[in-house]
């Protein structure tokens, strides 16, 4: 009988169907209303051609490009940063391979190193006086000790939210690089946090970063992501990539989306996601006894106490937030950032309740 890797994780089967009159905050989206209005006047005007013709990326990869000044050479679009992740484990480790993680961390790291039947090490965060901590002087001893063939870091990381130091992640790959061991360093997040490796590309042959148009850009249901690197690893990349990258309704909308003034347009959005977020730490501050955990990212992780239940049934008849979390978070609810009218809403209901 046929022998089958089978590895277990979460079933969109399960998944349940969102009211979209609600505020979606649960999984990190960008529920931003001006971009998404230009996202529908785009939309409405898809021709039959992006459906019935195979897509054309040249002018996409230009556009790309331009806007974040980096050259075609240094890029590789893909599914989403989870399809970027997926072709750098595709290309760079195989069985028995040691793949060195954060924990916790986007669980798709889990699911690929047990689908490549890797050998999986996981360095845990330290919570301390709700704020995660990340050991560089430990990691570094567990890259020496421990020689990885691939290192994935999300940056910020998520469930948690730690940002590594630009400092610290050099001396990972330079670290890395003695024992020829890749480096993924996962940017979905930006630029809610600003940090990033893209201009190091070049530098380093180890290095490769993934970003995803999922969350500041509000494109996470169009799955597009894109890869950077050197030359040398994106034409290997290359070689194993999908017949087209994305799909002709994905090309045409972002032909018609991605322009420097878009690209304000998200900056615009991403400040004012990031000043709600303030302004609602600012109000958590005042009733002092509130525990929470902010990060650099679009969501901040809040205790809500002994009536956590009523608070997130009362939140819920509104909006959708994460209210099931991993072992190190389960007193926490995840919120992710909207405006800021909606976060008081939210902050009412907590002040009411909380004990």
């Amino acid at each position: 009988m046929l022998k089958l890797n089978i590895v277990n994780r979460p079933s969109w089967k399960k998944n349940q169907t969102r009211d979209y009159k609600k505020l979606w905050l649960d999984k990190n989206e960008n529920p931003d209303i001006y971009l998404s209005n230009k996202i529908k006047s785009i939309i409405q005007k898809i021709p039959s051609y992006s459906i019935f013709g195979y897509p054309n990326l040249n002018f996409i990869y230009e556009k790309l490009s331009s806007i974040f000044k980096i050259q075609k050479k240094n890029l590789l679009i893909c599914n989403g940063s989870d399809g970027g992740i997926r072709a750098t484990f595709d290309c760079f480790v195989k069985q028995s391979d040691k793949v060195l993680i954060p924990s916790p961390t986007f669980a798709m790291y889990d699911v690929y190193a047990k689908l490549f039947k890797t050998r999986l090490i996981n360095f845990k965060y330290l919570l301390k006086n709700d704020k995660f901590i990340f050991d560089i002087n430990n990691f570094i001893q567990v890259i020496k000790k421990k020689r990885p063939k691939l290192i994935c870091l999300a940056n910020p990381d998520s469930p948690s939210g730690t940002v590594i130091k630009k400092n610290e992640i050099l001396q990972i790959i330079k670290t890395a690089k003695k024992i020829k061991c890749i480096v993924l360093i996962d940017e979905a997040y930006y630029p809610f946090c600003n940090i990033t490796l893209k201009d190091e590309v070049n530098k380093y042959t180890n290095l490769i970063v993934v970003r995803s148009l999922s969350k500041s850009w509000a494109l996470a249901g169009l799955r597009i992501g894109f890869i950077l690197s050197n030359k040398k690893i994106i034409k290997y990349m290359t070689s194993s990539k999908p017949m087209y990258e994305i799909g002709g309704l994905q090309t045409y909308i972002l032909a018609n989306l991605i322009s420097k003034k878009y690209y304000l347009d998200v900056k615009k959005s991403v400040k004012d996601l990031n000043e709600s977020k303030k302004k609602f730490v600012s109000l958590l501050n005042k009733l002092n006894k509130v525990k929470y955990i902010d990060t650099q990212s679009n969501f901040i992780h809040v205790q809500l106490g002994k009536n956590r239940k009523k608070i997130v049934k009362e939140i819920k008849k509104f909006a959708y937030i994460r209210d099931s979390q991993s072992k190190i978070l389960k007193k926490y609810s995840r919120i992710t950032i909207t405006r800021y009218k909606f976060l008081k809403k939210i902050f009412n209901i907590i002040k009411k309740n909380y004990e």
